[in-house]
């Protein structure tokens, strides 16, 4: 849509004058923080689809991972990191990896509540959150 509107002689013009070159019509969709939008070119008055998130050409994801989504995620982990990543002494030691498996359900559970657009396992958040920590350590040797 911006494209056209820097290609729209008429949308060109308006945008000259200090008017808005398009207009967001109604909010068609809302995926958590990404959204649909139809939008209109004030100049041609074509209509046209707008993402704020789209989705990514090829790939198995439904939308562009989000910053919030990860800071979400990362919170929620920390907020039950003995559980995650504690150590379970004694004789009840099957039951941590039972107590651990819980853990991340509630942290998939926390992040679903939150983000709407799609849902995660808790494997998936489990797997989201090891990149995120890998991409980290990455960036602090560098």
């Amino acid at each position: 849509m911006t494209l056209h509107a820097c290609q729209c002689v008429d949308a060109i013009a308006l945008a000259s004058t200090g008017k808005p070159p398009i207009t967001a019509l109604t909010e068609t969709r809302n995926l958590g923080l990404a959204s649909v939008f139809a939008v209109q070119c004030n100049g041609c008055k074509k209509h046209f689809k707008f993402e704020t998130s789209p989705r990514i050409p090829g790939s198995r994801r439904s939308t562009v991972v989000v910053k919030d989504e990860e800071t979400c995620l990362i919170s929620a982990v920390l907020d039950r990191e003995d559980v995650l990543f504690g150590e379970f002494k004694g004789p009840g030691g099957k039951s941590g990896v039972a107590k651990r498996r819980q853990g991340w359900e509630e942290v998939a559970d926390a992040i679903n509540a939150q983000f709407t657009s799609s849902k995660r396992s808790p494997e998936e958040c489990r797997k989201k959150y090891n990149n995120a920590k890998q991409r980290t350590k990455e960036k602090s040797i560098t």
